[in-house]
Formats: C-alpha cells, structure tokens, sequence
C-alpha cells in the first residue's frame, strides 16, 4: 500500500469464498492516502477536462489514457461524448474496481480496459493519448516521465497517429534552495549526548548513509517547514512528443542565494506538467514563492529533498 497508517484487515472462514465481495471494498489496497487524494483532486480533472476538450478542433474518436491506480478514463468518457476511451491498468484489483464503475456507469460500450500495450487491439491508431501522471514504480514526481517511453512504444508500433495529442505535453523540473526548519536533523550528527561523545556513532550512521540513502528523497514538504533562499530555477524541460534521447543527461549551473538570513541546509525539487500553454500541474509550490518566507506545498504530492552535510550561509 506504501501507507504508513492506511491497514485493511479481513478475517473470514477457510471454507467462505471471498470473490463476492465488491471490488470498491479493495479500493483502499491499490491506492494510498496519497493517491486518493490526487484522484479525487478536481482542480486538475478538471484541468484535464479543459485541455481534452481544447486540443482538437474535430471530434476525437479514440482516447488512450495512461496511468496507474487513475480513474481519469472515465472522466474523460464523460466528458468527451463523441470518444472511445481506452484505459491501461496493469494493477488487477485496480482493474476489477475500474470495470465495476464502467458497469455502474453504464459506460461498457464506451470504455475498454487493458492491463499491457501488447494487449491493445491492432486495428484501432488513437487521436490523442492523456497521461495521468502517476505510476506504481514511481518514487518522485519525475520518475513519471515512463510515460514518455509508453508513447515511444505506441509510436513505433504504429498505434498512434502522427498528429496524436499528448496531455501533459511538456515536463519541467525545477529546483529551489532553503532552509529546513527541522528535516536537516534526520541527517545531522549527534556529537555529545548527555555527556557520551557519538562521533564513532554519527561515523557508522553517515558511511552507512552514503551506501544507502538516495541524493534524492521523496517528503511531504507540507509536514516539514521550509524558507526559501532563492527564487525557483527550471532545471530541465522536456517534451514528452519528442524522441527520446539514447545517452544520459547532465544539467550543471549555479544557483544565486538572494537571501542569507537563514542557513542553506537543503534543496527542494519538483515538477511541474504543461497540459496546454495555459494549463498546468504542479507538484510543488501552491502560491508564489517569496523570499525569506515559509513555502506552501502541495498537500497531493510529495517532493524531493536533497540536504546538505554542511550548512552554509
């Protein structure tokens, strides 16, 4: 469940059978606190909704929606009449819950649900494929960008067609210095304790650190105070219809602090996804970030966070 405080037990007899329950019982086991919350986010369905409806002039005949654990598929079926809508779920308890409310809904002849893109019916190219962007394997926000080698696969298997529209359509990620009010101490050595020197102690905990601890950690900043030091700076931008590239990717720069009354002890990342020029989602900030003062995060998501060893000024 990759819930700390979600747990659903059952107790039934050996002999019962259990396939007679509803499969909105198990809804709480493919998805957590977390992604219950995006899902029935309805500032960004109903962006979503805009920006399929916005895409194309001509009616759309065929929408493949990508994205674990989403009901975005039948948002899109009830909002765009004149679309077949197709959904990609690998999840299977995910799949039986999907396929009650398309039943429920009356929306069987509307939408399909497959569980691989293998599985996909040949003869059918889409007009547009929407990617709800969250998958199961993913950890931070930009590990989402597996949809990008989805669509190549679509593309070189000829089951999209050349004008396809693809929402979200661009990626961004951005970076932003700060101080942490209290997370940098999940990090920090803990020198002298009632009078115990712990340097062969902080020693072990910061070697074992380096072999196992990513440079990188997801967070719900919401839970964790922080102050900018700097205005956010876009560190990389992708468009997901572009080919993708064969090499790895380095980004190098600097960063400008603009404001030094507080300590530098830690990095925040996050992404940002252009559904149209106009429409957007956003993982990390909510409002406009001012120096000097606490960021808002977004409740719905969680960011990176990198910190610092050394604190610096």
């Amino acid at each position: 469940n990759h819930d700390e405080y979600s747990l659903w037990f059952d107790v039934i007899n050996k002999k019962q059978e259990t396939s007679n329950k509803n499969s909105e019982e198990y809804l709480y086991m493919p998805m957590s606190r977390t992604r219950l919350f995006q899902v029935n986010d309805s500032e960004a369905n109903q962006k979503y909704i805009q920006a399929i409806q916005s895409i194309s002039t001509e009616p759309l005949k065929n929408i493949l929606c990508l994205g674990d654990q989403s009901v975005m598929g039948l948002v899109l079926a009830a909002s765009v009449s004149s679309a077949h809508v197709t959904i990609l779920q690998e999840n299977k308890r995910m799949e039986a819950v999907l396929n009650d409310m398309i039943k429920e809904n009356d929306l069987s002849s509307r939408i399909d649900v497959y569980p691989e893109i293998q599985d996909l019916p040949s003869e059918v190219c889409y007009d547009a494929v929407v990617c709800d962007m969250f998958f199961t394997g993913s950890v931070l926000s930009w590990h989402n960008l597996l949809a990008a080698y989805h669509i190549r696969q679509l593309k070189n298997e000829g089951r999209i067609k050349e004008n396809c529209s693809v929402v979200p359509g661009k990626f961004h990620l951005w970076l932003l210095p700060v101080h942490y009010s209290d997370l940098w101490k999940i990090r920090a050595p803990l020198h002298n304790i009632e009078g115990f020197h712990m340097k062969h102690f902080d020693d072990i905990i910061d070697k074992a650190s380096d072999t196992c601890d990513e440079n990188v950690e997801p967070q719900p900043l919401w839970e964790y105070p922080c102050t900018s030091l700097a205005h956010p700076i876009r560190v990389a931008t992708l468009n997901l219809s572009d080919p993708l590239p064969d090499n790895n990717i380095s980004y190098t720069g600097t960063v400008d602090l603009e404001c030094k009354e507080k300590e530098l002890n830690g990095l925040a990342l996050w992404s940002t996804w252009d559904l149209t020029d106009d429409l957007s989602i956003n993982t990390g900030p909510l409002s406009d970030i001012i120096l000097g003062k606490q960021v808002e995060w977004n409740k719905g998501h969680k960011q990176g966070v990198h910190l610092f060893k050394e604190h610096k000024m």
